[in-house]
């Protein structure tokens, strides 16, 4: 699943998550959401709950 976003996308996810910047996380989220629900869901989940250990976790 995470193999269809776009390289650059997955490095601001990984800086988001390691700065722990929830807003940045919501804002790649939500340009996601269209092409990839579940894993943008998934990711929501996580932010909102501000699980950023396991948003790093999820992108290894």
């Amino acid at each position: 699943m995470l193999r269809a976003l776009p390289q650059d996308i997955l490095a601001r996810l990984g800086k988001a998550a390691v700065g722990a910047n929830y807003h940045e996380i919501v804002e790649i989220v939500e340009r996601i959401a269209s092409t990839q629900p579940l894993v943008a869901a998934k990711l929501r989940l996580m932010a909102d709950c501000f699980d950023y250990d396991g948003i790093q976790d999820f992108l290894r």
